[in-house]
């Protein structure tokens, strides 16, 4: 073939094969949107809160008149505005039709969902009118895209309200166990006493006369009560209704407490026999909600190799009878691990980073205690130091003690640890600190150094120099939790104080279900806190093994039962995590739902775990009931836009036409552009032709 055809036919192939390969990095022009008028959205917002009378009309009514009668005179010459009303979602319905009746107002969401349907067009803004209270759960950024304009409705002031603004639970309920009620109350523009009552499913268990010291600020209680054992209990936080509320919804809200489906199991590893440790395990024994091993290094045999005497039960012994598990599926079988009078020489670095691995990755409690754990020579510099909440070097800081002690090794509790369920050995703070005040000493308190970020000082003792030392610190860490004992001889608590004294077992006792409480299982189902009937509820399955390692490949059957008996129909969804897998459900109607998961695993054995739902325990639109500036504000920032009062309406179409600036440019990707398939086709049929008329294949 002569030099120059050939050079023709590599000149086009190459020039194919470039085209196609700059198509791959899919380059984009940047072209100004069709023409036609810069559009703004109008968004109203259509939630229940929205119709709130505090200005004399309801805030909808109000948000109607300034659309109607500002918004679209002062925008039309200049902007194409389309008006929505949103709740859940966004609607186009006229707005004389809409009504306050959505039950979440999801404001960043009706942002995100306006964007998305002018994405073909110039947007200039987006005009939000709404009382700011956002409960879509959205939490993006609404930068990005057009600027938001918000105009708040309502009331300037909160007008007077009662409300019960939170009612939580620390965990689930143990075995004959109490448990905190955590209460938080509002009593706004008035100082009238009421009443608080609590109720366990239906049956009132609890009454108090409440009298606000100011018309502001938040009123907190702390409520413990015993949840039966058989099933999951409903708890029910109700305040008297105030003459002048205009909203009364508020003043009830209800909460889950899921019973315990098990004992939980803890494992005792002993250094050295003590009195410290037979005290502690006696006692841990005697509680029906935890099931103790025990494992006491002896010494050496004559072949020189560590012996250990085991308590456990048979199917548990054999892998204690080396002292600690060295296997992660035989340790993270327990719930908590308690390490006493441990030194790192005892334990191997496969050991001590399995330790650290129980709590961080499996989720378990982890209590260290004794004087050797503490010394030069125990579990300083190891991997599980990083786990506690202390450091086990004195360097001399100050835990900061509250009250006063009788001798440098008396414990004191902290203002933290009186609100701690470890430390509460009486029904309120003040009996509580009493008792620890009654309390013998301490033979000794180990040196240890101040606490790490997020830890939690809960007792301390003065040293030498008479600083505050912790001795009773927690913290968590990771998946779980750990805490530290720095006390010797806390068996004097049970020894030197009357026999009806409880003072040791329940310190004890709550330390070990407190550390254990929240210690999952490898396979868990749950659900969300907080959920409303005719909503979709997101129900989560965490699916791992023995060694809380996820495994992928099994095969998921979910069923959910209604509060009458009726059955729902979870719709099953697709995970990236191969131990996370979800099912939606929509429920019917407010109660509690069960969820039964049965899983079944790739070598054949199948697994069982359920939980229950609560659903309309709170409702979320009715929650603080009055304008929130500060909500729309940021909202407004974020994307480049002011808030802007009903007053000063008429600077609005300046603004938008100062925030609209120069045409919005889009981008278009030359894939799509014909021309570029013309180009491709030509070069190769240019190709094409010349190989046959030059007679080539």
């Amino acid at each position: 073939m002569p030099r120059r055809r050939a050079g023709t036919l590599i000149a086009l192939r190459t020039a194919s094969l470039i085209t196609l390969f700059l198509l791959l990095l899919r380059p984009v022009v940047l072209r100004p949107l069709p023409p036609g008028g810069a559009a703004v959205a109008v968004l109203v917002d259509a939630s229940r809160s929205m119709g709130i009378d505090d200005t004399g009309e309801s805030r909808l009514a109000r948000a109607r008149a300034i659309v109607d009668g500002r918004i679209r005179p002062a925008l039309a010459p200049g902007f194409d505005v389309s008006v929505f009303s949103f709740g859940n979602a966004v609607s186009e319905t006229p707005l004389a039709e809409t009504a306050a009746i959505q039950r979440r107002s999801d404001l960043r969401g009706a942002i995100a969902d306006v964007r998305n349907r002018f994405r073909d067009r110039r947007l200039a803004a987006t005009v939000v009118l709404s009382d700011g209270a956002d409960t879509g759960g959205l939490i993006a950024s609404s930068a990005g895209g057009a600027p938001v304009f918000a105009v708040p409705v309502g009331a300037d002031e909160p007008s007077l309200d009662r409300e019960v603004v939170s009612v939580s639970v620390d965990e689930e309920a143990q075995l004959q166990s109490l448990i905190d009620l955590s209460i938080v109350i509002a009593a706004r523009g008035t100082r009238d006493p009421f009443v608080l009552r609590v109720l366990e499913n239906g049956r009132a268990v609890h009454s108090r006369r409440v009298e606000p010291s100011s018309a502001t600020g938040p009123i907190r209680f702390v409520i413990p009560v015993a949840p039966p054992r058989e099933a999951a209990a409903v708890y029910s936080v109700e305040i008297d209704e105030h003459p002048g509320e205009r909203v009364r919804t508020n003043n009830r809200r209800a909460v889950l407490v899921r019973a315990a489906d098990r004992r939980r199991a803890v494992l005792l590893v002993e250094g050295a026999p003590g009195f410290e440790h037979s005290f502690l395990k006696r006692s841990l024994a005697g509680d029906p909600a935890l099931e103790i091993d025990a494992v006491v290094r002896k010494g050496q045999n004559e072949a020189g190799e560590q012996t250990f005497y085991v308590q456990a039960t048979a199917d548990r012994a054999a892998a204690l009878a080396a002292g600690l598990p060295s296997k992660a599926a035989d340790l993270f079988h327990y719930d908590a691990l308690v390490l006493a009078n441990i030194e790192a020489d005892t334990l191997s670095s496969a050991q001590l980073d399995l330790v650290e691995a129980f709590v961080a990755k499996r989720g378990g409690g982890l209590l260290v205690l004794g004087a050797r754990s503490f010394d030069r020579n125990g579990l300083r510099d190891t991997p599980i130091e990083a786990a506690l909440p202390v450091s086990l070097t004195d360097r001399g800081d100050d835990a900061g003690v509250t009250g006063g002690r009788a001798d440098a090794n008396r414990l004191t509790p902290t203002a933290d640890g009186l609100r701690h369920p470890i430390m509460r050995v009486a029904p309120d703070s003040d009996a509580s600190r009493q008792r620890w005040l009654a309390a013998p000493s301490l033979s000794s308190t180990a040196g240890l150094g101040g606490p790490r970020p997020g830890a939690v000082v809960l007792a301390t003792a003065g040293s030498a120099g008479g600083l505050g030392r912790p001795v009773v610190a927690v913290q968590r860490y990771g998946e779980g939790r750990s805490m530290i004992f720095g006390g010797e001889a806390a068996w004097r608590w049970r020894m030197l104080m009357p026999a009806t004294d409880g003072t040791y077992d329940t310190f004890w006792r709550q330390s070990m279900r407190w550390l254990a409480g929240a210690s999952p299982r490898p396979i868990e189902v749950h659900g969300p806190i907080d959920a409303l009937a005719g909503e979709p509820v997101k129900i989560g399955l965490r699916i791992r093994d023995a060694a809380f390692a996820p495994v992928p490949g099994a095969r998921v059957s979910v069923s959910v039962e209604g509060p009458a008996g009726e059955r729902e129909s979870p719709m099953p969804s697709v995970s990236d995590d191969p131990a996370l897998q979800t099912a939606v459900f929509t429920p019917s109607q407010d109660g509690v739902y069960r969820v039964k998961a049965d899983v079944r695993l790739p070598d054949g054995r199948t697994e069982t775990a359920t939980t229950s739902v609560l659903i309309g325990g709170a409702d979320a639109e009715m929650a603080e009931p009055w304008r929130h500036d500060a909500s729309l504000a940021r909202i407004a920032e974020e994307s480049g836009g002011a808030i802007v009062d009903e007053a000063d309406l008429e600077t609005l179409p300046a603004l938008i036409q100062k925030a609209a600036g120069a045409p919005e440019l889009r981008e278009t990707e030359l894939w799509h552009h014909p021309i570029v398939f013309v180009m491709l086709i030509a070069l190769l049929g240019a190709e094409w032709g010349l190989r046959r008329r030059w007679g080539l294949r």
